[in-house]
């Protein structure tokens, strides 16, 4: 796994008036790198874009490769592990949305956006080519990291003012429950939230893109791969107990599902860091 001290990664919190709709506005950096630098990415399924102004970037999961220019690329909301691969000069923005905000600035329906790997155009992004030619124009004349993040924070409202899609608070309610082991299971958060089992789908398949199983299990994936990586664990075998798997073998096959390697394996590639 490559150090993502090599891209010198910085997360900035959105304004004010994106935090509900915006994780993060992101920048990674290195003029100096000489080298391919690949990143493995598991997805929280949430939407975003990536802005290249560095060398070529290769974007790969299972079924899908694209390799960026100096262009905007549009990740959408999807299960997948995604590489990333930075070669040689390392200079991108990027925008992550939440799930189930990405609506609110993407033209396209999330149902119609799982799984997207594209370059951004105007059919899916507004102005996404003034966008771009904004921050690069800024870049030119020597801007700092903080004026190109108040140009973009400025492009996103505009975007969300003339955007009428209503925040789905009752999702994002089951999303949270769901991110804090409150409910670990579809007919649970039927339940828990009131609604019917085909509602539920109505609503992750509108709004996010992906059913809400899949949602649980990625959740429950992503949270194991924090406590492995922190080393916050006795041993795989009762880290699959505590998480409800049937046995040893069925921890490993989710897990291997979703990051392509065993816990194990994934345990000893972050001790080598």
């Amino acid at each position: 796994m490559t150090d993502l001290k090599e891209i010198q990664l910085k997360q900035y919190q959105p304004c004010t008036e994106l935090q509900d709709y915006v994780q993060t506005i992101w920048l990674v950096k290195n003029d100096k790198n000489r080298q391919e630098l690949n990143f493995k990415i598991l997805s929280d399924c949430g939407s975003g874009l990536i802005l290249n102004f560095g060398d070529d970037v290769v974007y790969h999961t299972k079924n899908k490769r694209l390799i960026s220019h100096k262009e905007s690329t549009t990740l959408g909301p999807s299960t997948d592990l995604i590489t990333i691969t930075f070669n040689n000069n390392v200079h991108c923005f990027g925008i992550r949305f939440f799930p189930a905000t990405g609506h609110h600035f993407l033209d396209f329906s999330m149902e119609k956006m799982k799984g997207c790997l594209l370059t951004t155009d105007e059919k899916h992004f507004k102005k996404s080519t003034a966008l771009y030619q904004k921050v690069m124009t800024l870049l030119t004349k020597g801007a700092n990291n903080k004026e190109v993040i108040i140009a973009i924070e400025s492009h996103l409202l505009d975007i969300l003012k003339t955007n009428q899609t209503k925040r789905q608070t009752l999702l994002i309610d089951m999303l949270l429950a769901v991110n804090n082991n409150e409910v670990t299971d579809v007919n649970q958060l039927c339940n828990t939230f009131d609604i019917s089992m085909r509602n539920l789908q109505r609503l992750f398949k509108t709004y996010l893109g992906i059913t809400a199983k899949a949602y649980i299990r990625i959740s429950k994936i992503r949270s194991i791969k924090t406590t492995i990586a922190n080393d916050q664990f006795d041993s795989l075998a009762q880290l699959s107990n505590d998480n409800d798997y049937f046995d040893q073998a069925h921890f490993n096959r989710e897990f291997k599902s979703f990051m392509e390697e065993t816990p194990k394996r994934y345990y000893q590639l972050k001790r080598q860091q």
